[in-house]
C-alpha cells in the first residue's frame, strides 16, 4: 500500500501551481517533502486530496521566501489517517482548514422483512386484520303500561339549626352605649410589604454580567514559564511575548509572528495556533506545569 502513494505531485494554491510534493520511502516509513513559494503571511499547511476530501498533515515553515514540509509517516499513521491514495496536494490556510470538503457516508437503507409464507399462498401479502365492530349499547326497554320505574327517594334535608343569639354587653356606667371599634391593620407595616414586594420582583429580571475573558500582559522573560532547557534557550530571543491565564493551572502564551524572519521557538512551530492581537500577528502556545499542551 506505501508504493501505491511514491510519486511527485503538484502543490496548488487558489488555484494556481505553487510547488512540488515528492513522496518516497525511507526504510519503513514513507517520507513526504514539499517546497513551495507563496507570497504570503498566513500559516499555511499542506493537505492531501483523496477522492472528494482532503487530510491535513501539517505546516509548513519558512525559510527565506520559500516555505517547506518533511515528515515521514509509519504505515500505522497513514492508516490513522486514512490515507491511502493521492489525488493531488493544495495549500490551506488557517481558516480554510476547517472548510475543506469532507464526503460522509450515506446511510445504510434498512432491510424490508419478507412474509414467510409456504405453499399455494406463497405469493399472497396477507392483509392486516380489521377491527372489531364496536356494538353499541342497547336502550332500556320501556315501561310497560302505566308501570312506573322504581326510583328510591331521595332524603329529605334536615332542619338548619336557627343560630343563637348573641348576648347584648352588659355595659357599667357613662361608656354603656360606646362599643370599642376593631383593630385596624398598620398602614406603615402593609406598605413596607408591598415596597419589598416589587424590589424582590425587578431583582428577578436583573441578570448577571457575562465574565470577561483575562486581558493579555507583557511577559519580559517567558522562558522562566517550561522546563525544556532547549525552550528555555530559545526564549531569549523572544521580545514582545504576552501572556494571560487560561483556567487552572494552564498559561497562554503569545509570542510575535513574522512571515520571513526566523522565528525563535522554530523547535514547537507546528504547535502554535495563529491568533490577531491588537493588530498584529502572534502564535499561541499553551503551557501546564511548564509542558506545552495542545
Amino acid at each position: 500500500m506505501l508504493q501505491e502513494l511514491f510519486g511527485e505531485y503538484t502543490v496548488d494554491y487558489g488555484g494556481t501551481k505553487v510547488g512540488r510534493l515528492t513522496v518516497s520511502g525511507q526504510g519503513l516509513m514513507t517520507r513526504f517533502t514539499c517546497e513551495c513559494v507563496v507570497a504570503t503571511a498566513e500559516i499555511m499547511r499542506l493537505a492531501i486530496l483523496m477522492g472528494d476530501r482532503y487530510i491535513a498533515l501539517g505546516v509548513l515553515l519558512p525559510d527565506g521566501d520559500k516555505l517547506h514540509f518533511t515528515k515521514s509517516y509509519s504505515k500505522n499513521d497513514l492508516r490513522q489517517k486514512g490515507l491511502s491514495s493521492i489525488d493531488g496536494a493544495r495549500l490551506v490556510g488557517t481558516h480554510d482548514i476547517f472548510t475543506v470538503p469532507v464526503s460522509a457516508p450515506a446511510p445504510t437503507p434498512m432491510p424490508t422483512p419478507e412474509p414467510n409464507l409456504v405453499g399455494d399462498d406463497a405469493h399472497i401479502v396477507p392483509s392486516p386484520p380489521e377491527p372489531e365492530p364496536i356494538s353499541e349499547p342497547e336502550p332500556n326497554p320501556d315501561p310497560v303500561g302505566d308501570a312506573v320505574p322504581s326510583v328510591p327517594p331521595l332524603p329529605e334535608p334536615e332542619p338548619m339549626p336557627e343560630p343563637e343569639p348573641i348576648p347584648e354587653p352588659n355595659p357599667v356606667g357613662d361608656d354603656a352605649h360606646i362599643v370599642p371599634p376593631p383593630p385596624e391593620p398598620h398602614m406603615e407595616v402593609a406598605q413596607e410589604l408591598s415596597e419589598d414586594a416589587v424590589l424582590l420582583t425587578h431583582a428577578a429580571h436583573i441578570e448577571a454580567p457575562e465574565p470577561t475573558a483575562p486581558k493579555w500582559t507583557p511577559h519580559p522573560d517567558p522562558g522562566i514559564l517550561f522546563t525544556d532547557p532547549d525552550l528555555i534557550a530559545a526564549c531569549r530571543h523572544v521580545t514582545g511575548a504576552l501572556t494571560r491565564p487560561c483556567g487552572g493551572d494552564c498559561i497562554e502564551l503569545a509570542v510575535p509572528f513574522e512571515a520571513g524572519s526566523p522565528f525563535p521557538l522554530m523547535p514547537v512551530f507546528c504547535r502554535a495556533e495563529a491568533a490577531e492581537i491588537s493588530g498584529n500577528a502572534y502564535l499561541l502556545f499553551r503551557i501546564n506545569n511548564g509542558k506545552l499542551t495542545n
